[in-house]
């Protein structure tokens, strides 16, 4: 039996009523049927339908059109506006789209190694689609993004957590400082910064200890919004300790109803209560405890995730109460092999 021909179809032109007009190409693989494809756009002079538009431009449009309002606001930020704003559109200037090559990108990304794997990543994600949907419009034939590789130079930044004694200590010391509510909470709860402060008080349960994690702050050029939180399994209902069932007792109720809200009893900006609650607490800690280094907020949480999974060496309770969206990622960063760890597997074996 035969295999069956891959098809490709790309836009010839379009019809008086705007409509487009597709045409078919085939081949025993889909390069084949590509090449195809680009032999015919080559002998008959067909190309992009505006070959005046920048990159920049239509990374703009792209970013409203496709993404603003799509996804949720962070996702949106950290994923998709940054890395057009700080390094696609800085690179290529006033580049048109249809004159980016392969060997364009690849030097793009050559220039960028200095970044982390993940802005990589995020940086080749936003430069694919962005072409991917210039091609859907007509705008070019090829995506020079396919098959191009990217590798980081970036020094892998070694993961800092605080060990258990530590952070006895760090909450002790937050029981009687201005500022060590929220910080309590971050250690206990294993929350990222945007999901604090979009905290309200009908999302704690003090009757069955639990906390709601529903909604995200973010920093917008509108100011500070509140949306869905990062992904689906970041909504969750978090258990917590009795310890901190009498902080959030102890706690005044705000009339805006926010858990953590700014001075004036409203939703406060990640970059407002960093710098006037989490910078002041940790210098104020470390004073106090110089045997104790400052963490990010992002390190608390992987404190939580750590202390966790050290007590209950289970990945799937640990994946859940992180809230990570891949059990993969729980196991990347917290399961280690260790030799003593396969000796001790082996000697159960034994019989």
């Amino acid at each position: 039996m035969s295999k069956p021909r891959i098809q490709i179809k790309i836009t010839v032109g379009h019809n008086p009523d705007g409509t487009p007009i597709r045409k078919g190409f085939y081949g025993r693989t889909k390069k084949e049927a590509n090449a195809k494809a680009q032999e015919y756009i080559i002998n008959n002079s067909f190309g992009p339908v505006d070959k005046t538009i920048t990159l920049a431009e239509w990374a703009e449009k792209w970013l409203e059109v496709y993404k603003h309002g799509n996804v949720s606001e962070l996702t949106y930020q950290n994923s998709y506006l940054a890395p057009v704003r700080n390094q696609i559109v800085p690179h290529f200037k006033n580049a048109r789209l249809a004159d980016i090559k392969q060997i364009d990108i690849r030097n793009f990304f050559n220039e960028n190694a200095h970044y982390s794997k993940s802005s990589l990543n995020k940086m080749k994600i936003t430069l694919n689609a962005l072409f991917e949907a210039a091609i859907d419009n007509d705008l070019i034939v090829k995506n020079p993004v396919k098959n191009v590789s990217i590798q980081s130079k970036a020094e892998a930044k070694e993961k800092r957590v605080y060990t258990k004694e530590q952070v006895e200590r760090v909450i002790e010391f937050a029981k009687g400082h201005r500022h060590g509510a929220p910080i309590i909470v971050l250690l206990k709860a294993g929350l990222r910064r945007s999901e604090l402060l979009a905290l309200r008080w009908s999302d704690i349960d003090l009757s069955n200890n639990l906390l709601s994690v529903n909604m995200s702050v973010a920093e917008t050029k509108y100011g500070t919004t509140i949306g869905p939180p990062k992904t689906k399994a970041s909504i969750a209902d978090i258990p917590f300790d009795n310890e901190l069932k009498r902080l959030f007792a102890s706690l005044p109720r705000s009339i805006s109803g926010y858990v953590f809200p700014n001075t004036k009893d409203k939703l406060q900006s990640p970059s407002t209560w960093f710098n006037r609650t989490y910078r002041p607490f940790m210098a104020d800690m470390h004073k106090a405890n110089p045997d104790i280094p400052i963490l990010s907020t992002h390190e608390l949480r992987h404190t939580f995730g750590s202390l966790v999974y050290e007590a209950t060496k289970d990945i799937y309770i640990t994946s859940k109460l992180m809230r990570h969206s891949d059990i993969n990622v729980t196991a990347k960063i917290y399961v280690h092999e260790s030799m003593d760890a396969k000796r001790e597997a082996i000697m159960r074996l034994e019989v």
